[in-house]
């Protein structure tokens, strides 16, 4: 069973100097309360949660060149301030405020996975499973003894015949059930492009 990985000390720190660095040079937008978008470059967005001036948590998205959804490339909440729901925070402002359809990265934590679990089983967002690398494989996704199932196997190893992902949509954007895949879809890229480039 896939347990995910952990994000190493290292890690986490070159991410909170980044997100630093922006917030002092002025690159950042306030979208809510304690929390910021930070520009850190064409590809990448961090929402960031403060504390006074100090970032005490993020959510890192990278998007691909020439696609629509945004990817998680780390979510990290400093020790002392876990279990107030920050994460969830961060998450909602994305989805919800911002309309931004987020994709899980390549890599999973224990804690990440943890999230996306209580997601859908509290229909926070309307979330599919999608194989990047086939965009008309979509499936539903459901919790099942407290883990998460789907017809497409989400937690796998990454190969060059499959990248599946989960997304999250807002739940306002109800997609029809019979026009799923080709409205899933297009919020990810746009399908005149071959679904193979993005490699």
């Amino acid at each position: 069973m896939y347990k995910g990985y952990r994000i190493t000390k290292k890690y986490s720190e070159w991410m909170y100097h980044r997100v630093q660095r922006a917030y002092r040079k002025g690159d950042f937008q306030r979208v809510a309360p304690k929390i910021n978008m930070l520009f850190i470059s064409t590809y990448r967005r961090v929402f960031a949660y403060f504390d006074g001036d100090e970032p005490v948590a993020w959510l890192a998205l990278d998007r691909r060149r020439n696609w629509k959804c945004w990817c998680v490339a780390q979510v990290y909440v400093q020790p002392e301030f876990r279990g107030q729901g920050i994460a969830t925070k961060l998450y909602k402002v994305v989805v919800n405020d911002q309309r931004i359809v987020l994709a899980t990265g390549i890599s999973h934590t224990e804690y990440s996975m943890g999230l996306w679990r209580n997601f859908v089983k509290n229909k926070t967002f309307n979330i599919y499973a999608v194989d990047f690398k086939n965009l008309d494989l979509v499936a539903d996704v459901v919790v099942v003894d407290d883990m998460l199932h789907s017809t497409l196997d989400v937690y796998h190893p990454y190969t060059e015949k499959k990248d599946v992902r989960l997304i999250a949509l807002r739940k306002e954007n109800g997609i029809r059930r019979s026009n799923t895949r080709s409205s899933i879809a297009g919020r990810v890229r746009d399908r005149e492009r071959s679904v193979h480039q993005h490699r």
